[in-house]
């Protein structure tokens, strides 16, 4: 059962990043390489779900690991602002989170992480070998 909920917050994960990507056209004009990144970030986060659906306990792993460095890398987002065009830090940071999706995304990384750590003890006490 966590191991389909893991997998879910991973394709919602995706999902999300796929609808920035189709929807926000200030990010394909203002900073296509960030575009080009959430395109990557969007791959992974398939691929390790179909990791999470065929070898459990390293899916889980994988999954708590990325979710973390995603959290940290859009975070890190903040830091770009004047390579974007924003004048200073707190502008740029106040426009970030007022985009539901980014803050949606930012959310389920922390959510992911969560779960995914759920996933691995349960799969750690079920010994499941991968």
């Amino acid at each position: 059962m966590i191991r389909t909920l893991l997998t879910i917050t991973l394709l919602v994960s995706a999902a999300v990043g796929a609808q920035i990507l189709l929807t926000d056209s200030d990010l394909w004009e203002a900073a296509p390489s960030h575009a080009y990144g959430l395109i990557g970030f969007v791959v992974l986060d398939l691929l390790v779900a179909a990791l999470t659906l065929a070898r459990p306990r390293l899916g889980s792993l994988s999954a708590m690991a990325w979710a973390l460095v995603k959290f940290f890398i859009m975070l890190g987002d903040i830091l770009t602002a004047r390579s974007v065009g924003f004048e200073d830090y707190a502008q740029f940071m106040n426009y970030l989170f007022s985009l539901w999706n980014f803050d949606t995304l930012l959310i389920l990384q922390l959510l992911v992480a969560l779960v995914a750590y759920g996933a691995f003890r349960t799969t750690k006490q079920t010994k499941t070998t991968d």
